[in-house]
């Protein structure tokens, strides 16, 4: 069974809860997955957003043209 009692990261001498620290974090693809979520986000909510603006015009639209208010 293995102990330890400090490490070395990047030529720094590092202690048991540093390294502790270390194990406990996300691995490197699951860092990239977050990543590449936060950034796809705001863009598929704007594609959302701008979808819904269309939708509206054109029921309006189409509401308008049934009630006759556009005139010849």
């Amino acid at each position: 069974m293995f102990v330890f009692k400090a490490g070395l990261v990047e030529g720094r001498v590092i202690n048991l809860a540093e390294i502790s620290s270390i194990a406990a974090m996300p691995s490197k693809e699951e860092l990239i997955a977050k990543l590449l979520f936060l950034i796809n986000s705001p863009a598929q909510r704007l594609a959302t957003v701008m979808n819904g603006v269309a939708r509206n015009l054109a029921v309006v639209l189409g509401q308008a043209v049934e009630q006759k208010k556009f005139h010849e």
